[in-house]
């Protein structure tokens, strides 16, 4: 926001504030609070900031960048036990039997139930998205903005949010910016991130891209142009909630995907927000046996992960589990990729993966 400022933008955030470092509000000309916002699961609510903002920016002269957070689909999901927004309504309830159980989740009751108050409140969050765009084309600026949809992380719930598995960032990113983008077109060969957010959004500003930025434009690729790098991802985790220490880093190829769990010592126990729902307690006390060796997997895990993406997207079966599977070569490679990236970007635990990882380097 501070680039987009010094270039004469009107700047306004919109819930999620406290996510945003503190430093960085005096960026934003307008900040709407979350807690003014339903708890940031207000439709309405947001549909007026959204006004207010770009009447604001008018008044001021100015180009606009708003950045809304809606806070749907975190806890407490919608209609769920215990939760603290029930004047917020949501659109509809939805029949834990008929809920669509991800493969990375044993298909458990008290996993439907908690499935199930997970999308009331998607569709939540879903309406918010409706508001927020409505008003944009209420204002008469819709075919002259870049709209970007994302979401931050994956799934709530165990084998997903805060962690490095395909479930856990494999997130919609969706963009919309009419003249520039030829709607309907989906992009399955590229990887992108989260750090091309910034770049992009100054790109089209007419901004430098930030010094020292790691992420790129992805202006080039809108206009279905090739871009060098951008055959594979790699994913950082340090801490979550809790703030412990719980490193992890991992590359995804396309094909296939490594985990480095660089906590994993075999007494260590993870703990995230994704298992205090129904979920990892459905899990943990299971009985099928199978079930509850996955919960304790989830809470030990192992120093090496890996996956074959194609055959196993909801990564069940470690590769490296299986003695004489050939895929030594395979591993050295990706560790080695992910050593250069590690190092290339500073990462201040390149001497715990150097100790901890076989690695063959030229």
């Amino acid at each position: 926001p501070e680039a987009l400022d010094k270039a004469g933008y009107y700047n306004s955030l919109i819930g999620k504030e406290i996510h945003v470092v503190p430093s960085r509000h005096k960026a934003f000309h307008r900040i709407d609070k979350q807690k003014d916002l339903g708890g940031g699961r207000s439709a309405s609510a947001y549909a007026k900031a959204i006004r207010a903002s770009i009447e604001e920016a008018n008044d001021a002269d100015k180009p606009f960048f708003i950045m809304a957070n809606a806070a749907d689909p975190h806890r407490p999901f919608a209609g769920a036990k215990g939760d603290s927004f029930k004047k917020i309504p949501f659109p509809r309830k939805i029949d834990p039997k008929q809920v669509p159980v991800p493969g990375f989740l044993p298909d458990l009751p008290e996993i439907r139930t908690e499935l199930a108050t997970y999308f009331q409140s998607v569709a939540r969050a879903d309406q918010v998205v409706g508001a927020v765009l409505d008003e944009l084309e209420k204002s008469g600026q819709a075919n002259n903005t870049l709209v970007l949809f994302l979401s931050d992380h994956g799934m709530p719930l165990p084998y997903a949010k805060t962690n490095c598995y395909l479930a856990s960032n494999i997130t919609p990113f969706i963009l919309r910016w009419p003249g520039h983008i030829r709607p309907g077109v989906t992009d399955e060969k590229n990887f992108v991130s989260t750090i091309d957010v910034a770049p992009t959004f100054l790109a089209a500003a007419g901004v430098e891209n930030l010094e020292g930025a790691n992420g790129l434009s992805l202006l080039p690729l809108m206009k279905g142009l090739k871009q060098a790098n951008r055959n594979q991802v790699f994913t950082f985790h340090e801490r979550p909630y809790s703030r412990k220490h719980l490193p992890m880093r991992a590359i995804n190829n396309g094909d296939f995907l490594y985990i480095w769990n660089g906590w994993s010592d075999g007494k260590t126990q993870f703990r995230n927000e994704s298992m205090s729902g129904l979920t990892f307690k459905a899990m943990k006390n299971a009985k099928d046996p199978k079930v509850r060796a996955r919960a304790d997997f989830y809470l030990h895990r192992t120093r090496e992960e890996l996956y074959d993406l194609r055959k196993d997207p909801d990564c069940l079966t470690n590769l490296l589990d299986k003695l004489g599977d050939n895929q030594s070569s395979r591993v050295s490679a990706m560790t080695k990729a992910l050593w250069h990236w590690m190092k290339d970007v500073d990462d201040p635990d390149l001497e715990l993966f150097q100790n901890q990882v076989e690695l063959a380097l030229d």
